[in-house]
């Protein structure tokens, strides 16, 4: 960070975010940002931020070193920073010149981050990133002082920084936030819809559909976005209800007509009141397959019932699609509701059901998510 201060353009800042050392405008920066891909952020912008809190988001509840329910209080203070009006609150990237060197803060032109505050020392404090990857704030002996989390710091001291930790220098503000916390909070101020490979990245759990099925309305999303598929549990009163599946459907039919009978079993599953809570499984092409079973330390996917084994079935991608093959499990793996022998690898398609057990799936990619999005309230 130098002491230009002529504003970044917007193609400099999307590519480096090479800020000045007076910080720029939050909602300039939203404006810049607020489009660019999550993983493209993360990766280019390894570096913390520092935003400037203004004086009317009031009082912030204090941070102790040690609470095991820290990160409830950082969420709290980011929805509350959502709600505020940030517009003109500086920010600062906290990029060093070198891999340990210090940004220095203060009032001072020559230092890397220039607070405009009189009651703020020429050279008021350094924020420094140690050998081990953790930021530490020392204090300079500044005359009217460094606070962390409320409390003045010893003169001269050094002491660890934790994404979403309040600073103040004599009376200026400003919280101390990782990119993935500054990512979410630019998010919340801009108009851009949540990332696909933010909200499909794969969990062990599963998401409810309902809080996916926002996003998959966006018309910017198509289905070439992703190469993932998914599973989709079919709530219980589906599983009751006459299946309506052709006896014809087998691995030789054309994927076109697979699609045809799946949109019917969308169309089954939007009269289920329940089908918003149903577990959404994400499972993306690795060359060693995905897992799934009842326990999270045999399975990357967890499917919640107990006929199901620690580790009973596992998705395969190749060169020919998708396939499945059931790791011999105790209650079997069903396919079209034929039962799949233990060892043996089946070809799977888009739009087929498969149970694990009396778990019963849904395996879709991500056109039959777009179309179920469109068909379910």
């Amino acid at each position: 960070m130098g002491s230009d201060t002529s504003p970044p353009t917007g193609e400099s800042l999307a590519a480096s975010l090479l800020l000045p050392a007076v910080g720029l405008d939050w909602a300039s920066l939203v404006g810049v940002l607020g489009s660019i891909p999550r993983t493209s952020f993360l990766a280019a912008n390894p570096s913390p931020f520092l935003l400037e809190l203004p004086s009317q988001l009031g009082e912030l509840n204090l941070l102790g070193p040690s609470m095991q329910n820290r990160r409830e209080f950082v969420e709290q203070r980011l929805a509350k920073l959502s709600a505020a009006d940030l517009g003109d609150a500086r920010v600062f990237y906290l990029a060093p010149r070198s891999e340990h060197a210090a940004l220095r803060v203060g009032r001072a032109n020559d230092v890397d981050v220039r607070l405009d505050s009189k009651t703020v020392s020429k050279r008021h404090a350094e924020l420094l990133r140690d050998r081990s990857g953790r930021w530490r704030v020392r204090d300079l002996e500044a005359v009217n002082g460094t606070y962390i989390e409320g409390r003045r710091m010893p003169a001269g001291a050094t002491l660890p920084l934790r994404s979403g930790n309040v600073l103040r220098f004599s009376s200026y503000r400003a919280m101390f936030l990782d990119p993935e916390d500054t990512y979410r909070l630019i998010g919340s101020g801009s108009e851009a819809p949540p990332e696909l490979d933010a909200l499909l990245e794969p969990t062990p759990a599963g998401r409810r559909l309902r809080d996916v099925l926002p996003f998959l309305r966006d018309p910017t999303v198509t289905p070439d976005l992703s190469p993932s598929a998914f599973l989709l549990q079919v709530p219980l009163e589906v599983q009751r209800a006459q299946d309506v599946i052709a006896e014809e459907l087998s691995a030789e039919l054309p994927i076109d007509a697979t699609r045809t009978i799946s949109a019917s079993r969308i169309l089954r599953l939007r009269r289920s009141r329940r089908v918003g809570e149903a577990r959404l499984h994400v499972v993306v092409p690795s060359s060693e397959g995905v897992t799934l079973g009842r326990s999270a330390e045999h399975a990357d996917l967890v499917l919640p019932e107990l006929g199901v084994s620690k580790a009973h079935a596992r998705i395969l991608h190749g060169e020919r699609g998708w396939s499945i093959v059931d790791l011999g499990s105790k209650n079997g793996t069903l396919l079209e509701k034929k039962p799949i022998r233990a060892g043996l690898a089946l070809p799977l398609r888009p739009g087929q059901g498969v149970f694990f057990s009396n778990y019963r799936t849904l395996f879709l990619d991500l056109a039959l998510m777009l179309e179920l999005a469109r068909k379910v309230k």
